[in-house]
């Protein structure tokens, strides 16, 4: 999955959560791989504002003074599934 900072969700609780719920089941063997997306600060007149700490959103760009927008880091999205049935994993 991609998990992007502006998501609101934790990825290390969602996958707690999805360990519970798989764990004692036939689908124990089940992973959630989480990919982190973070949030771009930029500014329309020097660019991409690298200073910001995580978390932390600036209003004013701290380089030149402009006005700062946020990018990116809204992902919620599965990005890839597979599924092997349990004939083929008793094959391999």
């Amino acid at each position: 999955m991609a998990i992007g900072e502006l998501a609101a969700v934790e990825p290390e609780l969602l996958v707690y959560a999805w360990e519970a719920v798989v764990s004692g089941g036939r689908d124990a063997a089940a992973r959630l791989e989480v990919e982190w997306h973070p949030a771009r600060q930029t500014c329309a007149t020097c660019g991409e504002v690298k200073e910001r700490a995580p978390g932390d959103w600036l209003g004013i760009c701290p380089t030149c003074g402009g006005s700062v927008q946020v990018a990116g880091g809204d992902e919620l999205d599965v990005i890839d599934l597979t599924y092997t049935s349990d004939e083929e994993e008793t094959a391999k």
